[in-house]
């Protein structure tokens, strides 16, 4: 990767993420592993190379294994981009996973940096699910008041209770 131009290199470790997600789709274990095998080592020289790509570090936090290192990789996407809303959901649902009390900060920056588009439904529909997954119906309940406040127009909360 490293003799590849860096728009070139970005798109193989797109690429590799986009295969990675559909193996595990199906449910393949043996492609998955090997996949995300290659993934952790593409994207790892990658950002050796450019540490300053956001994107690479959400491809990093969002395969890492170790809650640590993911809480690491969403915080170095905050020291290059610090309205990134995908880390800050990010960091809010680790926090809240671990009783962390400052979760609900990363929410609602998450929310208001990410603008009335549908990536931002997404993120906070991931927050919101993992919340309930969680257990934290505490969050949860808090994270679809604000989407709701923030999105009034969204239909993606429209079945969801309180």
């Amino acid at each position: 990767m490293y003799a590849m131009p860096k728009n070139e290199a970005k798109r193989v470790l797109i690429r590799t993420a986009d295969a990675l997600c559909r193996a595990r789709l199906r449910h393949d274990r043996e492609s998955s592993t090997k996949l995300r095998k290659r993934l952790v080592r593409l994207v790892g020289n990658y950002t050796e190379r450019w540490p300053q790509d956001a994107e690479a570090w959400i491809i990093l936090g969002d395969i890492s294994c170790w809650r640590r290192k993911k809480h690491e990789c969403y915080e170095q996407v905050l020291k290059i981009d610090s309205g990134n809303a995908e880390a800050h959901a990010e960091i809010g649902l680790l926090l809240a996973e671990s009783g962390n009390p400052t979760y609900l900060r990363h929410c609602r920056r998450a929310m208001r940096r990410a603008g009335n588009t549908k990536v931002a439904d997404v993120i906070l529909y991931t927050v919101l699910e993992a919340a309930r997954a969680a257990g934290n119906e505490t969050l949860a309940a808090e994270v679809l008041r604000l989407a709701r406040s923030k999105f009034p127009n969204s239909t993606l909360f429209d079945d969801a209770e309180l």
